[in-house]
């Protein structure tokens, strides 16, 4: 017995993209009553063979939930899941800032050649909009394929279609629910590719970086820095310490320098030193005593 049949059936097929008889994605959507509906998608081919199977089927109210054809933004093949959300929210103010380009991305070779955009932003970065089927749920992108949908009348397939469908319905790799865990890590092993790793190693150097950072900031440097201290703490007091002295250097280059000469001070052509305990400054005269003196004086000569 196959994952969610209660789903996934011909009554409730509601679209699919690709191409018909070359394993075609089919989509779902089941009226449940009192307003909620469930949900989900069968893939038959996907580069990642842990993203082929049956969606876990999702519960929502039914106003919660759309399926259209729309643009999303991709900067590459490899773009994850969060980066597509976040483009496909930010759509509008990302490309009002973006020129229209002539010039294929060539970073990003899935959706339709000729209905592909190809826009150019301000630091010169190119980004694809790809037309495709988007599922939004909750007002957020819940998963946007590479291809758009052709609607379908459950009641009114057309013998190709319903031929398709039963194919997709009846097909072994299909049976089995997706594995959520399990996609992830392979997109991380096969998706990622060369770039990816690359973007990655960025991630992690700039979340170690802003460790180190912390660590900088929050530890009181000092000249002998234990050997064991983590990140660039020992680099950067060395650094500030060979900077001091350099600008130490270039101050005493440019200094001129005073000499003093003891023999001559000895010899009194100098100004001799201080003799501790004995001030050098003059003795005050007391003008009181002087007055009183010459007062003295001319009282004698009259006297006299």
């Amino acid at each position: 017995m196959a994952y969610g049949e209660e789903l996934y059936n011909e009554k409730h097929v509601i679209g699919y993209t690709g191409e018909l008889g070359q394993n075609p994605t089919f989509y779902f959507k089941r009226d449940l009553g009192g307003g909620k509906i469930s949900f989900g998608h069968i893939t038959q081919h996907h580069r990642l063979k842990s993203n082929i199977g049956r969606e876990e089927i999702i519960e929502k109210n039914s106003k919660r939930y759309e399926i259209k054809n729309d643009g999303v933004l991709y900067r590459t093949d490899t773009d994850d899941s969060k980066t597509i959300e976040e483009n496909y929210k930010n759509k509008e103010a990302i490309l009002k800032n973006c020129t229209l380009s002539k010039e294929k991305n060539e970073n990003v070779t899935m959706g339709d050649s000729i209905r592909n955009t190809t826009y150019n932003d301000e630091n010169g970065e190119k980004w694809t909009l790809i037309q495709s089927s988007v599922e939004i749920v909750d007002g957020k992108l819940h998963h946007a394929s590479r291809n758009l949908i052709n609607f379908v009348n459950a009641g009114s397939l057309s013998k190709r279609e319903s031929a398709a469908l039963t194919q997709a319905l009846e097909n072994p790799m299909c049976f089995e629910m997706k594995d959520s865990e399990e996609v992830m890590k392979e997109t991380q092993r096969n998706i990622l590719g060369e770039e990816g790793v690359k973007k990655v190693n960025r991630e992690i150097d700039e979340m170690l970086l802003g460790n180190k950072d912390n660590l900088v900031t929050n530890t009181p440097q000092k000249r002998d820095t234990d050997q064991t201290a983590i990140g660039n703490t020992i680099p950067q007091v060395h650094e500030q310490d060979e900077d001091i002295a350099m600008l130490d250097a270039l101050v005493a280059a440019h200094t001129p320098k005073k000499e003093v000469n003891n023999q001559k001070v000895l010899n009194g052509l100098s100004t001799p030193p201080k003799v501790q305990g004995k001030s050098s400054k003059p003795k005050k005269t007391d003008t009181r005593k002087k007055d009183n003196n010459k007062k003295e004086t001319i009282s004698r000569k009259l006297s006299g």
